[in-house]
């Protein structure tokens, strides 16, 4: 072998150790061995043996994350920095996750509501500069928290978030009700549709008074019972960028009818739940058409 050969293939070993000892440390390395952990050492216990997982998870955070109670209204993801620069931000949120989880699933309302509020600024924190109000926030990002469930065993966070805080006593939950129902009903989270409409009534006129309860029903009627069957249906058509454009236009006149039907007047001094639910399933399918048209031009 010559020296010029042996030399390239000095630098290129090195290279491939540099590269090696990058993955070693890359952000997501820490989230991958943190999911690997719960999986193998809470999820068999966590129904069982609550008090054993939640002291396992609560060590993993006392051990390698900033405290929770020091963190006040930001995420672990907004702390990156705190945890350092390795990424364990990722980690100490899916711990944080699943200690809410578990203890949500054990009846432990008051315990999880510090974690549960985490696990809901986690989902809203993780795009710089992009945080939504929190009835603009999509659904589809607050079905899962904690490890992926592949069979869906677990309440979605929409639901868990709003339950604890409910049951827990603790005042968002008034803040959140409107974005937990309305996720639901996109979804039929419920025993029936019907049930599952007279419950978000039945909840809207408990937090917020008659006034809302009827346009709650308003909403249900004229918006709700026509928009989802509607969206339902183009599920069966190819995914493609017709499918998209037409389903942005069913969400864009379904705006315009909550503007002619006043429901888009505020509540109390809280904005209108309606238009903002409906606009941030609005701005996906427009982030979807453009990341299609992108993909189309590169071809």
């Amino acid at each position: 072998m010559t020296r010029v050969r042996k030399h390239v293939l000095a630098v290129a070993l090195a290279a491939a150790l540099i590269s090696l000892a990058g993955c070693a440390t890359h952000p997501w390395e820490h989230e991958r061995a943190a999911e690997k952990w719960i999986e193998s050492t809470v999820v068999p216990i966590q129904k069982s043996q609550p008090q054993q997982a939640i002291a396992l998870l609560q060590k993993r955070l006392n051990e390698e994350c900033a405290p929770i109670e020091g963190l006040g209204k930001m995420s672990f993801w907004q702390m990156k920095g705190y945890n350092g620069e390795s990424g364990n931000h990722r980690a100490c949120a899916l711990y944080s996750a699943q200690l809410a989880m578990v203890l949500y699933q054990s009846g432990q309302f008051r315990e999880a509501v510090p974690y549960m509020s985490q696990a809901l600024l986690d989902k809203a924190s993780r795009v710089p500069g992009t945080t939504p109000p929190l009835n603009g926030m999509l659904c589809e990002s607050m079905s899962w928290y904690g490890v992926r469930d592949p069979q869906m065993r677990s309440a979605p966070l929409f639901v868990a978030y709003f339950d604890t805080m409910e049951k827990a006593g603790d005042a968002r939950a008034k803040d959140f009700m409107y974005k937990s129902y309305l996720c639901r009903l996109d979804v039929d989270y419920g025993a029936s549709p019907t049930a599952l409409e007279d419950e978000f009534v039945m909840r809207t006129r408990a937090y917020y008074g008659e006034d809302a309860a009827q346009k709650s029903q308003q909403y249900i009627t004229v918006i709700h019972r026509k928009l989802k069957p509607a969206r339902f249906a183009l599920q069966s058509q190819p995914y493609t960028p017709q499918r998209l454009a037409k389903d942005a236009e069913l969400l864009n006149n379904a705006i315009a009818q909550v503007r002619r039907q006043g429901l888009d007047a505020p509540i109390g001094t809280m904005p209108s739940p309606y238009p903002l639910h409906l606009q941030a399933l609005m701005a996906d399918k427009e982030r979807a058409l453009r990341t299609n048209a992108t993909n189309e031009a590169y071809k």
